[in-house]
């Protein structure tokens, strides 16, 4: 919720405009964050009125969107969306995404932080169990892509995993009270996925489009964008799955590393996934089943070991929590500086005064002073 809307004001709001009631210890409009906020709205777009549709008062509205999230959620089932009349092609963008109107549409709502601070509170009330953000992304996509499924599909380039991740890509870039992506934005992720394909960006994949793109344009950019550079299905959707662990998941490196055991002293090779808060690593890439988990926070440190053995480019972590020490060997110098790096831009998204030194070959020893 914005800070200009108390809790008492927000209860105020939505009493006696149906049976939805809010409490205000429970209300979880702050902890909602801005990419569920803009799922929520391409799902809640889909029940705006048009001018020639009379629909139901908002409270009521907005009980039956929950309960049909909640129907769905419960069932593991598809949530049923009808198509009006008028052919959604024909719309021009400012009417087919009409942020403000969905908001004119729930009566008594003021604010979209308000909005999903009613919506999410009326979930977590319909299902009495931990408000699960990620499912409730996944819901409004069901309600999104079910409704504009002839617009969105590009079977030839696209999975429904891709499309997925994409549109999670597309959410987390928009502006507040949006779902219009600015055109700079979209040369951004662009160069992003030209970058990750191998190529060398130049003027021809500029898009000079100034107009605000919904995410039905998005995909079509993308699909000329793609076509332009030769771009295989298979790498599309790793590089896809990438872009999404950038931008959504906050991952800053993925690969494979060796980790010498605690308990016998053998190198196993993993798959190790490092956020800014952790560094987890897996059985393989194929094989995505946890072994073990690093806590990154202001007491990890990290070493650089003595070339020495039978393993070269060694490096050692300790654990932020447990204080437990990890010895790791990359395939070479180059790719265990990178790693090292990374780890390092906890300091730099945390502490801007801590950060590691790199020469042409070396790294400081030692992340912390």
């Amino acid at each position: 919720m914005s800070s200009s809307t108390s809790e008492e004001q927000l209860e105020g709001s939505v009493e006696g405009r149906g049976s939805l009631t809010l409490s205000p210890a429970r209300l979880v409009g702050d902890q909602v964050t801005e990419l569920t906020k803009h799922t929520i709205l391409h799902a809640a777009m889909i029940l705006a009125p048009r001018s020639s549709v009379k629909l139901p008062s908002g409270s009521h509205r907005i009980e039956q969107f929950c309960q049909e999230l909640l129907t769905a959620l419960n069932t593991h089932k598809k949530p049923v969306t009808k198509k009006k009349k008028q052919p959604v092609a024909s719309l021009p963008v400012t009417e087919l995404v009409p942020s403000l109107e969905v908001l004119n549409f729930y009566e008594g709502v003021s604010s979209f932080e308000e909005f999903t601070a009613v919506v999410c509170q009326s979930i977590i009330t319909l299902m009495d169990t931990e408000f699960d953000q990620s499912k409730l992304q996944s819901l409004c996509w069901e309600y999104y892509s079910e409704y504009f499924k002839a617009e969105i599909a590009y079977p030839k380039w696209f999975s429904q995993t891709d499309l997925y991740n994409l549109w999670l890509v597309f959410c987390s870039h928009l502006s507040t009270l949006s779902t219009l992506l600015d055109p700079d934005i979209l040369n951004d992720i662009l160069r992003m996925f030209v970058a990750k394909a191998g190529f060398t960006w130049n003027e021809s994949f500029q898009q000079g489009n100034h107009t605000n793109l919904d995410f039905i344009k998005f995909l079509s950019t993308l699909v000329d964008c793609f076509s332009s550079i030769y771009v295989d299905s298979r790498v599309i959707s790793e590089i896809i799955v990438d872009m999404k662990d950038e931008v959504v998941n906050g991952v800053l490196r993925k690969g494979y590393l060796f980790k010498k055991g605690h308990q016998v002293k053998n190198w196993k090779r993993r798959f190790f996934i490092l956020t800014r808060n952790s560094l987890t690593y897996y059985e393989s890439r194929d094989k995505m089943i946890v072994k073990g988990s690093l806590a990154i926070n202001e007491s990890t440190h990290t070493e650089v070991l003595e070339e020495k053995g039978e393993k070269r480019h060694k490096f050692l972590v300790t654990c932020g929590s447990s204080g437990t020490e990890y010895i790791m060997c990359a395939d070479d110098s180059k790719t265990r500086n990178e790693w090292l790096l990374d780890i390092a831009k906890f300091w730099d998204y945390y502490e801007n005064n801590h950060c590691v030194l790199i020469t042409s070959n070396t790294v400081r020893e030692s992340i912390r002073p």
